[in-house]
């Protein structure tokens, strides 16, 4: 889910975090919270790539 650009990162985030739990499907099943987390984390990698801030998590 890599993205060119930080506006469509944060849309897809307030979109995932706004909508119900149960909206939430990966494979046609219920996401559980690590997915969940991992997708956050996914979109928030991207966005400090973009920023140019890929140390902020490559230095963990």
């Amino acid at each position: 889910m890599d993205h060119d650009n930080i506006k469509s990162i944060l849309e897809e985030l307030i979109e995932l975090c706004e909508c119900e739990q149960k909206e939430i499907t990966v494979d046609g099943e219920p996401i559980t919270f690590e997915g969940f987390q991992e997708d956050v984390i996914e979109s928030v990698y991207n966005i400090a790539d973009l920023l140019g801030m890929e140390e902020i998590y490559l230095d963990r």
